[in-house]
C-alpha cells in the first residue's frame, strides 16, 4: 500500500492482509475504558493543573477558573471521543494505535506521524476520518456552545480543530516511544540508587 512504501517498514499492523470483521462490542469497551476511566480523570486533571500553573504564572488563575479549565478539558475529550469512536464505528475502522516496532529514529518518528492519519479499515489502510471529524467536530461543538468562556474570547474553529487534532499525533508519538521512555526513566532512576 502506500503507507508501507512511505514507511518502508515490513511491520504487521500496516501489512496487506485480509481485514478481519469489525467487532464493534470490542471497540465499544475500548471507548468505555478510555473515556470515563479512573486514568482518563486522572491524566485530564493532571494536563489541567499544568497548564493552570502556567497560565497562574503568566496572568493568574483563580480555583473557579481551574474548574473551568478542567471541566473544558473533560468535556472536550469526551465529545472528541464520542465523535471518533461513533463515525469509526460506522466506517468499520480500527483506530487502535500500536507501536511500529520499526528499526531507526526516523523511520519510528514517520511512523507514529503516519499512523495519526490513518488507520485499518475495511478496505486495508483508510485515511483517519474518524480523527478528522472528532477533531472538526468537537470543535465546533465547543465553539457553539462554551458556556465558560465569551462570545469574543472564543479561539477560531479551525485553530481548535489544529489543537485536537494534535493530540492525537501526540499520543501516537507517545504510543510509539513510551516503551523506549520508560526504559530510560527506569535506567536513571536505578543509577540514582547505586
Amino acid at each position: 500500500s502506500d503507507v508501507n512504501r512511505l514507511l518502508r517498514l515490513n511491520q504487521p499492523r500496516f501489512e496487506q492482509q485480509t481485514p478481519t470483521k469489525y467487532d464493534f462490542a470490542k471497540y465499544a469497551k475500548g471507548y468505555l475504558e478510555t473515556a470515563i476511566s479512573p486514568q482518563t480523570l486522572l491524566s485530564e486533571l493532571s494536563a489541567s493543573a499544568f497548564s493552570a500553573s502556567i497560565r497562574s504564572a503568566r496572568d493568574g488563575m483563580t480555583p473557579k477558573e481551574f474548574d473551568q479549565h478542567l471541566a473544558e478539558s473533560l468535556t472536550r475529550k469526551s465529545i472528541a471521543g464520542s465523535i471518533d469512536f461513533l463515525t469509526a464505528s460506522l466506517l468499520q475502522q480500527d483506530v487502535r494505535m500500536a507501536e511500529s516496532n520499526a528499526h531507526g529514529f526516523r523511520n519510528r518518528i514517520r511512523y507514529a506521524f503516519l499512523q495519526s492519519f490513518v488507520v485499518r479499515g475495511r478496505q486495508g489502510d483508510e485515511l483517519a476520518v474518524s480523527r478528522i471529524a472528532a477533531s472538526f467536530g468537537t470543535a465546533w461543538v465547543l465553539n457553539d456552545w462554551n458556556p465558560w468562556l465569551k462570545k469574543d474570547e472564543r479561539p477560531s474553529i479551525a485553530g481548535q480543530a489544529g489543537i485536537i487534532f494534535g493530540h492525537y499525533v501526540a499520543r501516537s508519538f507517545w504510543t510509539e516511544f513510551k516503551p523506549d521512555i520508560k526504559q530510560e526513566v527506569r535506567t536513571v532512576l536505578h543509577r540514582s540508587e547505586e
